[in-house]
């Protein structure tokens, strides 16, 4: 399909198998089973398919939700799998947190942010704690934000 110039998205990334409160669960799983049986399946796809975008899921992994997950986006999906396409959360799924969705390594929010969250994202870029980072890949020029710290 993306040969033909029609870009794929992996989603909901991870753990997303219920429906029944899928926007509040918390999902408790070692590393090892998230490894082995949930993540498995999205690695493959990453290393195989290069997806030019993946969506994040709704709920939370061991505590934070995934929108706002850097170990799940940065650390296993970019860095482990050698992911460098735009992620972005589920709709509504940055849970009107732009600061956390960016710090969890999401690109772009599906709309959800209301005014205060769109206020504390705007005044972090103006404030230089976040910066752009413009890198060839996807749609030839991404936009990424990388959070410098507060």
């Amino acid at each position: 399909m993306q040969d033909q110039g029609v870009g794929v998205s992996m989603k909901h990334y991870a753990a997303n198998n219920q429906e029944t409160n899928r926007q509040s669960v918390n999902e408790i799983i070692s590393e090892r089973a998230l490894r082995e049986i949930y993540l498995a399946r999205f690695k493959r796809v990453v290393k195989e398919a290069h997806p030019w975008t993946v969506m994040s899921s709704y709920n939370s992994i061991n505590g934070p939700f995934s929108a706002h997950n850097s170990w799940l986006l940065n650390d296993v999906l970019r860095s482990d799998w050698g992911f460098n396409g735009m992620v972005m959360t589920d709709w509504g799924g940055s849970k009107l947190n732009g600061i956390a969705m960016l710090n969890g390594g999401n690109d772009l929010s599906m709309p959800s942010l209301n005014a205060v969250g769109k206020a504390a994202v705007k005044a972090a870029i103006l404030d230089r704690y976040f910066f752009l980072d413009f890198r060839k890949g996807f749609l030839s020029i991404p936009c990424r934000f990388v959070f410098k710290g507060f």
